[in-house]
């Protein structure tokens, strides 16, 4: 049987060699790790091809929008029941053409009428004065006659009694006061009920006018909201959009309104080109122009300050319809058509911009460019290069 301080030194020497050997496992487990590290650290970066080509770099600043088409609400001044539609949505109509009719029996009842009192009072008015200017003439008539008599006789009196100059002197008198009241008559004879019945006319013609609509305008149909035979309402009690009777439109641009908040907005000027994409057209490009600034602002919840910044696009769009949203990329600046190349082609060599160009035999070799403007992804190159060429871009910056 084996002694005790025998059996206590053999476990103390088999646990020594347990941590030996962990210890020399974790210093070999740590130097492959450095190795490995240090040797992918020191690992070539690697390239891909990249063919030098035709682009265009633009630098800009982008905002969301709405497109905005400006139209003119046309309506009729009076209420009555739609006749007749003479255009469609889409036509274009000349300013005064006749665009739509209500129903004007009624109404040309009413100027029927009401011409008819005007041709009456008319005529009562002409035979009034054609009565009293006779009157007159017959007063006149008899006080010149008495006036010829009495004249003389106060010129000669001692030919005359008293009594006879004094009869004709009160004769003369009456008559004279009698042609005078009626020429005040004649003169304050009044035209009034011509001009009532004339004002009555007048407001039935109008009335019969506005049951025809016509054109303000040179415009295009944009919407047409009632059809005949429905009751369309007078122009003071619409409110929306929709409840006028015609929309048109006089342009063939579609505007665009776009916030831009207050710190972009020294970006902005009049007349500045931008790009707008439509999120109901996938992959198009729409150019426009900025033709006016808000002056106004607008505040929302949160605090924050915009001011609407109104577009115009450049193509007359019919497949675009107002409310479609969008966004706009102001431009800042920008170069089309120019050589285009990867930022990360373009390396720093004594100071100098240089690419690593693929040559026809697939050689590798150094090459200095000239470099224009940037957008951060791609750069123009002035010189140095030609389309077509081949530049080797680093995966690595």
């Amino acid at each position: 049987m084996e002694s005790k301080p025998k059996k206590l030194f053999l476990k103390k020497y088999i646990y020594i060699a347990v941590v030996a050997i962990v210890f020399l496992g974790i210093c070999a487990g740590g130097y492959l790790y450095k190795t490995k590290g240090s040797e992918a650290s020191t690992q070539a970066p690697t390239f891909i091809e990249q063919e030098v080509a035709m682009g265009d770099i633009t630098i800009d600043f982008m905002a969301d929008g709405v497109a905005d088409i400006p139209f003119i609400n046309v309506d009729f001044e009076i209420s009555g029941k739609l006749n007749e539609v003479l255009v469609e949505v889409g036509q274009q109509v000349n300013k005064g053409d006749v665009i739509a009719k209500l129903d004007d029996t009624d109404d040309m009842n009413r100027v029927n009428s009401a011409q008819i009192n005007y041709e009456k009072a008319q005529k009562d008015y002409e035979e009034q004065l054609i009565s009293e200017k006779q009157n007159l003439n017959e007063l006149k008539s008899r006080l010149d006659s008495i006036t010829l008599e009495y004249e003389p006789m106060t010129q000669i009196a001692c030919a005359f009694s008293k009594q006879e100059i004094e009869r004709k002197r009160l004769e003369y008198e009456n008559m004279k006061l009698a042609y005078e009241a009626q020429l005040q008559t004649y003169n304050m004879l009044s035209d009034i009920n011509v001009r009532s019945a004339q004002l009555s006319l007048k407001i039935a013609q109008d009335d019969y006018e506005d049951t025809i609509l016509t054109a303000p305008i040179d415009a295009k149909v944009f919407a047409i909201n009632y059809e005949p035979g429905e009751t369309v309402a007078e122009i003071r009690t619409r409110v929306a959009d929709d409840e006028h009777f015609m929309l048109l439109t006089n342009t063939d641009k579609i505007n665009v309104i776009a916030p831009v908040c207050e710190i972009d907005l020294g970006n902005i000027t009049i007349g500045q080109s931008v790009e707008v994409a439509f999120e109901a057209f996938e992959g198009q490009s729409f150019a426009g122009r900025v033709l006016s600034v808000d002056p106004l602002p607008k505040r929302d919840n949160s605090g924050l300050v915009t001011y609407d910044v109104n577009i115009e696009l450049d193509e007359d769009m019919d497949k675009i319809k107002t409310g479609m949203t969008c966004t706009i990329n102001f431009i800042l600046r920008q170069k089309k058509h120019v050589l285009v190349i990867p930022n990360k082609a373009v390396t720093l060599v004594d100071g100098k911009q240089s690419v690593q160009v693929k040559d026809e035999k697939g050689n590798i070799i150094s090459r200095t460019i000239k470099a224009g403007l940037t957008d951060g992804i791609n750069v123009e190159v002035i010189d140095g290069l030609e389309a077509g060429e081949t530049v080797m871009v680093s995966d690595k910056r």
